[in-house]
């Protein structure tokens, strides 16, 4: 019956969709708390399946409910899918960044897939792959990431840029500090940069290392400690 609330206890017959976010254990654990206080939730917002059961909306209800051993209370809207499930979630608790990509990656995206192997490989924050990713080119990326349209140009590429700032971060916990890991992007890609010689230098001058909290001060910082000691020929300019 479609668009009226009926209720179950037949857990079994839902589904979670391959492709959703990923649900947070804390969030559940809020949501059981909100039960013993207010009643059961799926009662007040029953969940939205589509016609096979797929939980659209409110697998996080769905699951404490269940836990708890409450009935359900559910609405079937055929023809949804996980578009509408992405789009449903955005008007409750927010979609991390994690979120979209595991969504897209497991919706077969090549592009989130890498993302997410990026992740896992380097251990570097949101913010600072996208630089890296597109080379400090991030107009508009954020908002491509979440709509779907990512795209890694090059990722051999990519892994050379990550693999210098990965270097970097066995020296200085400072790698992991988006305006420093920028600054570094760009040393890199100067006329003459060398590799070696920022470790050596980094190894040997970490004490003029600062957390700073500007792209401009970072890059003035790692010119400073790169050149430190060479003659006038040598020396690195970030500016």
């Amino acid at each position: 019956m479609e668009n009226v609330v009926q209720q179950t206890i037949d857990y079994d017959q839902f589904n979670f969709i391959e492709n959703n976010r990923e649900q947070s254990q804390g969030h559940i654990w809020a949501l059981k708390e909100a039960f013993t206080t207010v009643g059961n939730l799926t009662r007040v917002q029953p969940i939205l399946v589509n016609e096979r059961f797929d939980i659209i909306d409110g697998q996080h209800r769905f699951t404490a409910a269940r836990e708890l051993g409450e009935p359900i209370f559910y609405t079937v809207v055929p023809g949804l899918g996980i578009n509408e499930a992405r789009s449903m979630n955005i008007l409750h608790r927010a979609w991390a960044v994690e979120d979209f990509a595991r969504s897209y990656a497991l919706g077969g995206n090549s592009n989130y897939q890498k993302y997410l192997q990026l992740k896992e490989d380097y251990g570097f924050n949101h913010s600072t792959l996208l630089n890296y990713i597109h080379n400090s080119d991030t107009k508009g990326i954020f908002a491509e990431f979440r709509v779907g349209d990512f795209v890694i140009p090059d990722e051999s590429v990519v892994r050379q840029r990550l693999d210098i700032l990965a270097v970097v971060a066995e020296i200085t916990p400072l790698a992991k500090n988006k305006p420093f890991a920028i600054a570094i992007l760009k040393a890199s890609q100067v006329d003459g940069f060398s590799v070696k010689q920022l470790i050596k230098k980094l190894t040997l001058h970490g004490n003029l290392l600062y957390r700073m909290s500007n792209l401009g001060d970072n890059a003035r910082m790692i010119e400073d400690i790169y050149n430190h000691g060479l003659r006038e020929d040598n020396r690195l300019r970030l500016y």
